[in-house]
């Protein structure tokens, strides 16, 4: 059974440093910010302590992930909107 925050998402990704774009990546909302760097870290990689990320939602709102114990959901990340490293 899953509750509301195990539901995955499908993340867009972005890098400052490259032209790559990395589509639908597949989250979950009660993924860490600290488990999503892990990850992006891994795809891109940058080390994950030197790595920043931003959420871009869909709506043109931007919101820096700062805080690596906080959710995705605590951020209201939603499908298809992107992060950027």
């Amino acid at each position: 059974m899953l509750i509301n925050n195990d539901i995955p998402i499908k993340l867009h990704a972005t890098h400052s440093n490259t032209n790559q774009r990395l589509a639908e990546q597949r989250f979950y909302k009660n993924m860490t910010i600290f488990e999503v760097k892990e990850i992006l870290s891994r795809k891109y990689g940058t080390i994950s302590t030197y790595v920043n990320l931003q959420l871009l939602h869909k709506s043109g709102e931007i919101k820096e992930l700062n805080d690596e114990n906080k959710t995705l959901a605590d951020y209201l990340a939603e499908d298809f909107d992107t992060i950027h490293v």
